[in-house]
């Protein structure tokens, strides 16, 4: 049996598979990352014949986390300034402040 022949009786886990398939490729295609589809096949005796379930778990590419770059200030908070550097508003010279 070919697998397409098998899916013809589950169509609608056949359209729900390929509109995932479509949406991690153009994700893939846009983010320049891998996404996946894998497609389940669970299959148990019951009686004397088989029973097939059909499912599907998707993973969509990502782009990278957003991240800052902060200091630590002596207080133990996050701060964007330096707390090793001083600045002068009127001039906007920075200077290394001296370690204590």
């Amino acid at each position: 049996m070919r697998l397409s022949d098998f899916l013809a009786d589950f169509p609608d886990q056949d359209v729900e598979i390929g509109q995932e398939l479509s949406k991690v490729a153009a994700l893939a295609h846009q983010y320049d990352r891998a996404g996946k589809v894998v497609i389940t096949l669970n299959v148990a005796r019951v009686n004397t014949r088989v029973q097939v379930t059909v499912g599907s778990k998707t993973t969509e590419p990502s782009t990278d986390p957003e991240l800052g770059l902060f200091h630590i200030d002596r207080d133990g908070s996050l701060t964007k300034n330096d707390p090793d550097q001083m600045f002068d508003r009127a001039t906007g010279e920075i200077t290394p402040r001296a370690k204590s």
